[in-house]
């Protein structure tokens, strides 16, 4: 027995220090060589003296020299691409009059961007931080991107701007030896920045590569000096992109027009009913064939106990005008149109969001939907024709 048991425990002890040696211990080594392509060392007019021929090579001497990383990685990562990576995420490096950050992705470097400055700091801790983001589209139907730093840290911020990552609107993109240069948009926020003081600063996007309702990811960099230190810090946020058609100032046009029509009192905007017509989008629009799915159940979550009385609205304005969609509901949905001018309501809230819609083929007797109705069926059981798409949802909450 006594046999068996050192037996085992030498077994055990094996298998630790095998899986230690696969998953744990970085064992395997791996480099990298970074350079900056366009930074050069002083002397490098002489170049224009020589033969055309003979130019690029003899700028090329006068490049600093690259700067070498050698790291270990788990052999589980050599063998498989599990376990501990060999290098960090990115990399800082001064040459010259210029500092790069670059990036990297398991054991290449996957991207760069190059600043104008003999040093940068990256994401120093307790001197910056980006409090709110919003991405919104405007009336002409462009998208603006909106951020705001705040300086959490003792000493003033001078020449503070805010950078704009966002896909398919980079200021450059270009590729040098396999390495892509970019460099986001930037917009000055402030010339200087007080101690717990705040800034803001917008970009409009110009390309649109990201479809309508969309998730997508960007990133804001806040640029400035700390003293003799330039700091860059980053954060990577996820949204949505805008839809097209409806937005904020589409809907708030819309409810004027509903208010000029009402005999009671004007509808108020309720954060609450907000958050609770966002609620709702999702519930109805992971279950588009039923109308109104799930009210009561998402009711009883979001107001337990309470005996407010709650309205609601699901529409797909597509690319009516606020009066011209005002215009339909009288005329085809007047059920729908009776519930936002009910003068027993007084507040409303919206959610504008982007899914399968069913689109109705015309002509059609069924022109409204009235609240648990299997949509398909009852279009099949007038003999409608239809076919869906990815559309706007327009969802509004109305409530006492």
């Amino acid at each position: 027995m006594k046999l068996r048991r050192r037996t085992s425990g030498a077994l055990a002890i094996a298998a630790a220090l095998v899986v230690l040696f696969l998953f744990v211990i970085p064992t395997v080594p791996y480099s990298l060589s970074i350079q900056i392509p366009f930074d050069f060392r002083p002397g490098m007019t002489a170049c224009n003296d020589v033969p055309v021929a003979s130019q690029l090579s003899c700028e090329n001497s006068y490049l600093y020299p690259p700067v070498n990383f050698t790291e270990r990685a788990s052999l589980s990562y050599a063998l498989f691409g599990r376990g501990i990576q060999p290098f960090n995420s990115s990399y800082v490096v001064a040459r010259g009059d210029y500092s790069a950050i670059f990036y990297v992705s398991g054991t290449k470097i996957s991207s760069a961007e190059a600043f104008p400055f003999e040093h940068i700091t990256l994401n120093p801790s307790g001197v910056v931080a980006i409090t709110s983001t919003s991405v919104t589209r405007d009336l002409f139907g462009f998208v603006n991107f909106t951020a705001t730093a705040e300086n959490v840290g003792s000493q003033p911020l001078e020449r503070v701007f805010l950078g704009f990552a966002v896909p398919g609107n980079w200021l450059y993109n270009q590729t040098y030896d396999g390495i892509t240069w970019s460099q986001d948009n930037r917009a000055q926020c402030a010339d200087t920045l007080l101690p717990h003081s705040t800034c803001s600063a917008s970009f409009r996007a110009l390309n649109e590569s990201i479809a309508p309702g969309g998730p997508f990811n960007y990133r804001i960099q806040v640029l400035g000096a700390d003293g003799n230190t330039t700091i860059v810090y980053q954060e990577h946020f996820q949204g949505t992109w805008p839809t097209k058609g409806v937005s904020s100032y589409w809907v708030s046009s819309f409810i004027q027009q509903v208010n000029s029509n009402r005999t009671g009192p004007k509808l108020v905007e309720d954060q609450m009913l907000d958050a609770f017509a966002a609620a709702r989008f999702q519930t109805q629009v992971a279950n588009y064939n039923v109308s109104n799915y799930g009210f009561q159940g998402d009711y009883s979550t979001s107001f337990p106990g309470s005996t407010r009385q709650i309205g609601e609205v699901t529409l797909w304005p597509g690319a009516d005008s606020p009066s011209g969609y005002v215009s339909v509901l009288q005329q085809s949905a007047p059920g729908h149109w009776s519930v936002l001018t009910n003068p027993s309501y007084t507040h409303f809230g919206y959610y504008i969001g982007y899914g399968p819609t069913i689109i109705v083929s015309q002509p059609c007797q069924v022109t409204e939907f009235p609240g648990g109705q299997n949509i398909p069926a009852l279009l099949a059981s007038h003999g409608c024709q239809f076919h869906i798409e990815q559309t706007v949802w327009l969802v509004i909450e109305v409530g006492s």
